[in-house]
């Protein structure tokens, strides 16, 4: 029994060597099958070169099948009789793949307030006085008296 990797992602070309002895050799198939223990199987067929090397393309499986490792079996079909000269584990991986994201973080600002002491050499104020003009109110006055007064 062997084993070997395939790719989910990709097409995959596999290469058997095969030889085929006895008196009398139809024309021989092959094909690739693999059991998926889910209630079905997958069969490829396979292309055999004319010196022997017998070569089975399988295509990209992402979708159809998980990862993991399922049993698989090459049979070579002649005369309508199927030899089964290899048994092996096929073990079905993802492709590497990286991705990138951005992401933005937004922090939230406080407002900063800072002050500092400024000193400066004292300036001379000017003080200016006004003159107030007093009148003399007369304190037994009428109002009418009063309103001629501040309309003067």
């Amino acid at each position: 029994m062997s084993d070997f990797d395939l790719i989910l992602d990709d097409e995959n070309e596999l290469k058997f060597a095969v030889t085929i002895e006895g008196a009398e050799q139809g024309s021989p198939t092959a094909r690739l099958h693999i059991s998926t223990n889910k209630g079905y199987d997958l069969v490829f067929e396979g292309e055999r070169s004319s010196d022997g090397e017998l070569s089975v393309v399988v295509p990209p499986l992402k979708g159809v099948i998980a990862e993991g490792s399922y049993s698989a079996e090459l049979e070579v079909i002649i005369d309508e009789r199927v030899f089964k000269p290899l048994t092996m584990t096929t073990n079905f991986k993802r492709a590497i793949k990286v991705e990138a994201a951005v992401k933005t973080i937004i922090q939230s600002r406080q407002p900063s307030v800072s002050a500092s002491l400024l000193t400066e050499e004292p300036r001379e104020v000017s003080s200016v006085k006004k003159k107030v003009e007093k009148k003399p109110v007369k304190k037994s006055a009428s109002l009418d008296d009063i309103l001629k007064e501040l309309s003067k």
